[in-house]
């Protein structure tokens, strides 16, 4: 694995509500989350990556989160990269 940025973000799942997802025969949870980076630097990104959080001022139980990136961004006049992920661990 190879790092190709590091970067400031902000992690943010849209709502606390989860949904059960029965996948092979075990039930998982699934919650919709959405990664913001900074648009500069950032347009390599693609689906599949993987995003480590290594840093937490405010909340240090989220350092060694692992999600990955599931979708990804286009929008004129954007303010930042916002992609769609999911928790790995």
């Amino acid at each position: 694995m190879r790092t190709i940025l590091e970067s400031p973000c902000r992690l943010r799942f849209i709502s606390g509500v989860t949904s059960d997802v029965d996948a092979a025969a075990q039930l998982l949870v699934a919650q919709t989350a959405v990664l913001s980076l900074p648009i500069d630097g950032t347009g390599a990104i693609r689906p599949n990556d993987l995003v480590t959080i290594t840093a937490a001022s405010l909340d240090p139980s989220q350092v060694g989160t692992v999600l990955r990136v599931t979708g990804r961004h286009f929008q004129t006049m954007s303010t930042a990269r916002r992609l769609s992920v999911e928790l790995v661990s």
